[in-house]
């Protein structure tokens, strides 16, 4: 009696390739169609991340139906992450949702497919891969959050020194502003920098402008500067004076931020010092004792019991 189906993996690959290949004919019908891109109307977009241009026909298509069907305060506080990582010009919200959601389908394939040629300990774990698939979009966003923010907290203090070199100078705020931003090197600072100067010239008032990049970036160090310059314009103060402060300020509290971290090192070096370093000294200092134990005989009949 020939053995069944399940039993042989060969039938079962055949079967999953053919599943696949099926898929892969029918997937254009079942994912709508996205429209052409009209060169003026995606001009404002940047260039997106690696892991949006490996799927981008797909989550295109997706994107329409997910903001039809989402809520819209979900879509808010996605926008929000995707602000505060720099990639509001390279990314939709609906668009990150449907990157999701396509990369939780990807790798419930992939599980799929190990499922189907592999044994029962190793397809286990790979069912694992479904929910990391659907939350690496989130954790890759947090990282670049959390980088761009480290980033951000390290270089803004000389462009304050620059603001305020420049007003001291005799340059106006907006003035100031321009020149600190053409001499700033590439990074966060500079990009939110170029987008507060795109807004003034657009007409957007100070305050606004200055109260969007502190939501923007949502740093306590440009929630500072910002309190600075509207107190200043309000009471009419010295605002480069009150710049220059800001800078020191910020500096004298990153120092405190390296101290606090290099206090904790010893705290987080405990746990390898116990689980590694501790047993390999243990082990180096225990087996020359173990070695004349054997051959004096005394190992053999201790672990014999006689």
């Amino acid at each position: 009696m020939s053995e069944p189906l399940a039993a042989s993996p060969v039938p079962l690959m055949l079967l999953a390739g053919l599943s696949a290949g099926c898929l892969a004919l029918a997937l254009p019908r079942l994912v709508p169609r996205p429209r052409r891109a009209d060169p003026e109307a995606e001009a404002w977009r940047e260039p997106p991340p690696l892991l949006f241009r490996l799927f981008a026909p797909l989550v295109r298509g997706l994107a329409p139906a997910v903001a039809a069907r989402a809520d819209r305060d979900r879509l808010e506080a996605v926008e929000a992450r995707l602000q505060a990582a720099g990639l509001d010009y390279a990314l939709r919200p609906e668009e990150l949702v449907a990157l999701r959601r396509l990369t939780a389908a990807v790798a419930a394939a992939l599980a799929a497919l190990v499922h189907l040629g592999m044994g029962a300990p190793v397809y286990a774990l790979a069912w694992l891969a479904v929910p990391l698939g659907f939350f690496y979009p989130d954790i890759w966003l947090r990282d670049r959050i959390q980088r761009r923010r480290a980033r951000f907290e390290k270089d803004f203090p000389f462009f304050l020194d620059l603001v305020a070199l420049a007003m001291r100078a005799g340059l106006s705020l907006q003035s100031a502003l321009a020149r600190a931003v053409a001499h700033l090197p590439e990074g966060p600072v500079r990009e939110e920098m170029r987008r507060v100067l795109r807004e003034l010239r657009a007409g957007m008032v100070l305050r606004e402008a200055l109260q969007r990049l502190e939501r923007r970036v949502d740093v306590p160090a440009v929630a500072g500067f910002v309190g600075a310059v509207l107190q200043a314009e309000e009471t009419g103060g010295e605002m480069a004076r009150a710049l220059v402060l800001q800078a020191e300020q910020q500096r004298a509290e990153r120092f405190l931020r390296a101290e606090k971290l290099a206090a904790r090192a010893p705290v987080k070096m405990l746990a390898p010092l116990i689980g590694f370093f501790m047993p390999v000294t243990f082990v180096i200092l225990m087996l020359p004792a173990v070695r004349a134990l054997a051959r004096s005989g005394l190992l053999a009949a201790l672990l014999g019991g006689g």
